[in-house]
């Protein structure tokens, strides 16, 4: 049922220096993904949420093109679009309260339960109250262009950050309009001179990028995908903000991704001949959380910011029941109607062979039956029996009573007083005998047998009382 107290909303409409940084220290789980086939490689793990394209100086913030309200057609797909291979996954997202879907690249077929938006984003015909299962398949290439509005609605700039407009109009002296030039020279700007990247970078006021590129110089994601966005629009180059998660824990035996909170990320897209193209700066300041994740690109201390400390027994039984849930959802949720088809081809397929398999499932009823009236028969024969044959067996080797109508039992207790050393013996067997006599218990039948066996000689010397 919906819960929205253990709901995570992720991504919000506007993105600020230090907003990511407070959602990366929530390991909860944001999504799940299966793919059809090998995934692809992890520095292509990039899945979009969000794009940011209006710009104030300091925060970015969705525009009212992305009012769900308003339809969109697809993504218009090129010729080298076409031709590509799209890559098909499965994606569980947990409740967020929200409508935005996760997906890789561009998107060129869906679900029927999403829709599209602008900026080749995905949505939920729903409010995401509770578990979604969608499929999507995608091609890993540029974004197409979607109109000259998109072209200059990118370009718009904020009467702030003077500095960084300098640097700017420096960037486009050098390189012109050539938004592939002027991403290098950024990232080169940031490996080669002393950036430095942190979970917890210094509070930033009215001009945050002028602050961040010149004073501190520390910062998240969210800092150099800004300064990034801002430093192409001033140089003519069209950008945006995308917010979305970068990478995820693959489940190697469960064959599955897990992407949390932690990985949420923010890159820019620049345009360049008609298509967005991809350019994360935090690639070039910090390669590692692109590679291995955001763990290995913290210092020890950040890193314990991230969740708190667990076990390893207690991390392992929580990883194992996280599978479990998700094998349940996805046989739950993501049973589609391709799926069901599937069933119903594969069942009848099945009853090609029900006579058969109906004849073997006959004879094994027969079979079981058999073997249970078998044993039934038996035990009720021997109890039967059981009390004649067994006085016989055991006065065949004991001492006869005065009486033949004398009890076992007392003819037992009497032996025993009289032969004290043989005495344990003699309670055995009446305790043996009483079991089977009286409660039935056929296997006290088999101990009866074996105390006979093994004492056989001992039995024959008692002394009569």
């Amino acid at each position: 049922m919906p819960n929205q107290q253990q709901a995570v909303t992720g991504l919000g409409n506007e993105l600020d220096p230090g907003s990511i940084e407070q959602l990366v220290q929530s390991d909860a789980t944001a999504f799940r993904v299966s793919f059809d086939g090998a995934p692809p490689p992890r520095q292509q793990w990039y899945w979009r949420a969000k794009v940011y394209e209006e710009f104030d100086g300091r925060r970015w913030l969705q525009h009212s093109r992305f009012d769900r309200r308003q339809t969109v057609a697809p993504a218009t797909t090129t010729t080298a679009v076409a031709d590509a291979q799209p890559l098909t996954y499965q994606i569980l997202a947990e409740s967020s309260f929200q409508h935005d879907l996760f997906s890789l690249g561009l998107p060129v077929s869906w679900s029927d339960n999403i829709r599209p938006r602008p900026a080749a984003l995905l949505q939920s015909n729903q409010v995401i109250s509770q578990r979604l299962s969608y499929q999507v398949s995608s091609v890993l290439s540029p974004i197409p262009q979607a109109s000259a509005a998109e072209l200059r609605l990118n370009l718009q700039t904020a009467a702030a950050n003077p500095q960084s407009q300098q640097l700017a109009a420096q960037l486009k002296q050098q390189h012109g309009n050539d938004g592939h030039a002027i991403s290098e020279a950024l990232a080169r700007l940031f490996r080669e001179q002393a950036f430095y990247y942190t979970l917890q970078p210094p509070r930033l006021g009215a001009n945050a990028i002028d602050q961040f590129l010149f004073q501190s110089r520390s910062g998240f994601c969210s800092h150099y995908a800004s300064a990034s966005a801002m430093l192409l629009r001033a140089a003519g180059v069209p950008a945006r903000v995308v917010g979305g998660y970068q990478g995820g824990d693959w489940q190697t035996s469960q064959q599955y991704l897990i992407v949390r909170q932690r990985d949420a990320h923010a890159w820019v897209e620049y345009l360049q001949d008609g298509d967005w193209h991809l350019f994360d700066p935090t690639a070039a300041i910090a390669p590692e959380r692109i590679l291995q994740g955001l763990e290995q690109a913290l210092s020890q201390p950040e890193r314990e910011l991230l969740s708190s400390w667990q076990p390893g027994w207690l991390q392992q039984m929580a990883l194992q029941w996280s599978h479990l849930d998700y094998l349940w959802s996805v046989w739950v949720l993501g049973f589609n109607q391709q799926q069901q088809t599937e069933l119903w081809a594969t069942l009848a397929g099945w009853l090609r062979y029900w006579p058969y398999m109906l004849s073997f499932a006959v004879l094994l009823a027969l079979t079981a039956a058999g073997i249970w009236f078998r044993q039934y028969r038996q035990r009720h024969q021997l109890l039967r029996q059981a009390p004649d044959y067994w006085r016989k067996q055991l006065l065949a080797v004991l001492p006869a009573p005065d009486l033949a109508s004398e009890p076992l039992s007392r003819w037992l207790n009497k032996l025993a007083v009289a032969n004290p050393t043989q005495a344990p013996v003699l309670m055995a067997l009446n305790q043996y005998y009483e079991q089977l006599i009286f409660a039935g218990k056929t296997d006290a039948a088999r101990h009866l047998q074996q105390q006979l066996q093994l004492n056989h000689k001992q039995l024959r010397t008692l002394k009569r009382p």
